[in-house]
């Protein structure tokens, strides 16, 4: 990403709201994350501003060499049209990609006290999943008819080939350095019948528009719900993805209870929905081929990228693919993969 001079953001930030001109304006880096995005928090002093509830709004600056940064701003607007809750964007400039939005605080998901677990982080949960069923409601049929669907910002959908990419990934940048086994095992589980089956039976279900990295430090807590960030990677998949994706979320331990507990909520409040059928298998596999995916991408991240705190997630991931798999015979030789070099 070119060079960029967050001070110039006042000024920026003044040409865009002319009611600040007269307005403190400080600004605030925030830490960054896996992401080739910047966020900054921008505090707004006293001023004869027309805006009282821009106090503080935070501006985003996205990288061009993924292309799904350019598709936040549109799937906003369309998530907003669906009633999910996200946040708003009050201006964008399109030359140097910078995006003024709602500042949502700073509460994630993952940071919610997990005790006691009924008078708080529960209904917070729930609320979570409420936010991705009006998602999964949305089916390639349905955005096919809607006229003001973004179509050419969605990435790619789920399909045998990303499949496939999500298991490459795992085996390229966890299994090749974390794995105990020797080079020749992981080649020969690698080419195991129950990887291409995995493939070809969840590319072969209807397809729900799904969040792609519905985690808990991809939601916030905003007053008593939630509010879903980063979704620029969204596209069609299963329901179950996401649902795995947050119950078998690695930053987050959960009991097998409270996992029950929730799945048997999603499948209430989808109950009568024409467009989806959630079952445990399904969600199962759905598991082990996001947890493999996040497994490639701590290894990735922190030995590639140099961002090393990914690696500290690494072992609750492996000890919920392990889980995963023992409820899945099919999959059971991907296991000693999972006995790492240091364990």
């Amino acid at each position: 990403m070119p060079t960029f001079d967050p001070d110039s953001l006042s000024e920026r930030t003044r040409a865009r709201f002319p009611d600040f001109a007269g307005a403190r304006i400080e600004v605030h880096p925030l830490d960054q994350d896996g992401s080739d995005r910047s966020y900054y928090r921008l505090e707004i002093g006293p001023s004869s501003t027309k805006h009282p509830e821009l106090a503080s709004l935070l501006v985003m600056r996205f990288g061009t060499e993924r292309t799904e940064n350019f598709s936040f701003v549109p799937l906003t607007g369309f998530l907003h049209s669906l009633g999910v809750a996200c946040p708003e964007i009050y201006a964008y400039d399109e030359t140097e990609h910078l995006v003024w939005l709602q500042d949502l605080g700073n509460r994630l998901l993952s940071e919610a006290p997990r005790e006691p677990w009924s008078e708080g982080p529960q209904s917070l949960y729930q609320s979570a999943l409420r936010e991705a069923v009006r998602l999964h409601q949305v089916t390639e049929e349905s955005f096919a008819r809607n006229l003001a669907a973004p179509r050419e910002v969605l990435q790619p959908p789920f399909d045998e080939k990303l499949y496939c990419w999500e298991q490459d990934y795992f085996f390229e940048n966890f299994v090749a350095h974390f794995s105990d086994v020797d080079d020749t095992t992981a080649a020969r589980i690698r080419s195991h019948p129950g990887l291409s089956s995995l493939t070809n039976e969840l590319a072969s279900v209807p397809r729900s528009l799904v969040h792609r990295d519905f985690q808990s430090r991809n939601i916030m807590l905003v007053g008593e719900g939630t509010y879903l960030i980063d979704y620029q990677g969204m596209r069609f998949g299963l329901p179950e993805y996401d649902l795995a994706s947050l119950l078998y979320d690695p930053y987050v331990d959960f009991t097998d209870a409270r996992r029950e507990q929730l799945f048997k909520y999603y499948q209430d409040l989808i109950h009568g929905a024409p467009s989806l059928e959630v079952t445990r298998d399904r969600f199962l596999k759905c598991a082990a081929s996001r947890l493999m995916q996040a497994l490639g991408a701590y290894g990735f991240l922190g030995l590639k990228k140099g961002k090393r705190h990914f690696l500290d997630s690494i072992p609750r991931a492996v000890a919920n693919l392990q889980a995963v798999l023992a409820q899945l015979p099919e999959l059971e030789a991907l296991a000693p993969l999972l006995k790492t070099k240091d364990a």
